[in-house]
């Protein structure tokens, strides 16, 4: 709190591109998508930036500004993005040279907040078109967290991922039965029913125990 942070956003300015739309707000919301709100539920939700209300009256919000947007900056599959065998893969394949496109990064859009003394200590970072694109970011006072508490708060305490191959002939099988190992049981699981996800609402399941309609 207190702080003033910069963020630089290319998430598309051509509202008829829906799919490539994304204005950038910081919100209450752990779920986003303003614009898909009704005037009431729009009333209810907290905005902290990156929104302009126009016109309100007692039915609620009726119009608004969406005011951090810019050219997108979107990322490119590859050749080699069909064969990634994880998310971690798959992310480590696609082209991000739009990041360093001098015509998308110098204009893209600046949004600078400041949290302050009635900021929550959790808010979230979204769409204001689509519902569910966005995460969380947590807010404190200077010296009120230190640095390993923060981590873990911000990560579970996992901030540097399991070492991962991504390259499709580095396989390590010697045993031509498609997994890791080096015998012959079929024992790789990618999302075995022990290991845990997190749920929207915060709450920790194992993957055994999740139901249709869970968001994770």
């Amino acid at each position: 709190r207190g702080k003033t942070y910069t963020f630089k956003v290319s998430g598309g300015d051509v509202p008829a591109e829906n799919a490539r739309y994304h204005p950038f707000y910081i919100t209450s919301s752990i779920a986003g998508g303003y614009e898909q709100l009704s005037p009431a539920q729009r009333a209810e939700e907290q905005v902290f930036a990156g929104i302009n209300i126009t016109k309100q009256d007692a039915s609620g919000v009726q119009e608004f500004v969406a005011t951090v947007q810019a050219p997108i900056c979107l990322y490119g599959q590859t050749n080699t993005s069909s064969e990634a065998t994880s998310y971690a893969c798959y992310a480590e394949s696609l082209d991000l040279s739009c990041g360093e496109d001098a015509n998308i990064v110098d204009q893209a859009a600046t949004l600078e907040w400041t949290p302050d003394d009635n900021t929550p200590d959790v808010v979230y970072y979204q769409c204001v078109t689509h519902r569910n694109l966005g995460w969380r970011i947590r807010v404190f006072d200077e010296g009120a967290v230190d640095v390993e508490e923060l981590e873990n708060l911000s990560s579970e305490g996992e901030l540097e991922p399991a070492h991962e191959t991504c390259d499709p002939d580095a396989s390590g099988d010697d045993d031509d039965d498609g997994d890791d190992d080096d015998d012959d049981d079929d024992d790789g699981v990618c999302f075995p029913g022990e290991a845990t996800v997190e749920l929207r609402s915060g709450e920790r399941r194992t993957m055994s125990s999740l139901q249709i309609g869970d968001v994770v």
